[in-house]
């Protein structure tokens, strides 16, 4: 009974190691930067030529923050709506 919840911790630690493998910071990411990551090879390019491929994404992405869209149920474009410039 005793070798248990060091069982239990074990598990947790290898479960947590599985699930944040592809989490991981880039403290040194530009804000004009983007991330490519194909297979196990990272390579950074510059963001604005391909701004309007992930807008549509980054817009959604920017209302889940907003409560005003939670209680209306309508897309929340004020001026602090991100957009790349």
């Amino acid at each position: 009974m005793g070798g248990f919840p060091i069982v239990r911790l074990v598990a947790l630690c290898l479960a947590l190691i599985f699930l944040t493998n592809c989490a991981q910071v880039h403290l040194t990411q530009g804000t004009e930067e983007m991330l490519v990551r194909v297979g196990s090879r990272d390579e950074t390019l510059w963001a604005p030529p391909y701004a309007d491929n992930f807008l549509a994404y980054a817009l959604i992405a920017d209302q889940t923050y907003s409560d005003r869209v939670y209680r209306t149920k309508r897309f929340d474009l004020g001026d602090r709506t991100y957009c790349y410039p």
